[in-house]
């Protein structure tokens, strides 16, 4: 007679608590990546094309030098702005790489279990 408490070998088995948490936490961390990377390409995008409007600016003969003085400002401008985007893209992908880090370590050597002081 076969034992009726024994799991099925077959069963399939259902992910723990702590990989159905570490799962959502991935996708999570997926969709906030994908909602970054698309702003960071919109800005990117936008600052291409004040960049193209102000070499306009420099490259027309006919162009004031109040319009030369304000598009040399504009220029600062932007790059004060590209500097911005490379410090929040740098950080943003080191948290992620150190997220992908930690998860990738637990996965490896499974939850660290402390014991409590009493």
């Amino acid at each position: 007679m076969p034992d009726l408490g024994a799991p099925f070998p077959d069963a399939p088995v259902s992910p723990s608590s702590t990989e159905r948490n570490q799962a959502t936490e991935s996708s999570l961390a997926t969709a906030m990546f994908a909602r970054s990377s698309e702003r960071l390409v919109r800005q990117l995008f936008d600052v291409g094309i004040e960049l193209h409007e102000l070499r306009d600016i420099f490259d027309r003969r006919d162009s004031t030098e109040s319009q030369v003085l304000a598009a040399s400002v504009a220029v600062s401008d932007v790059i004060e702005d590209l500097d911005q985007l490379i410090h929040d893209t740098s950080r943003a992908m080191l948290t992620l790489a150190s997220d992908r880090f930690v998860m990738t370590e637990l996965r490896i050597r499974g939850p660290v279990l402390r014991k409590h002081r009493h």
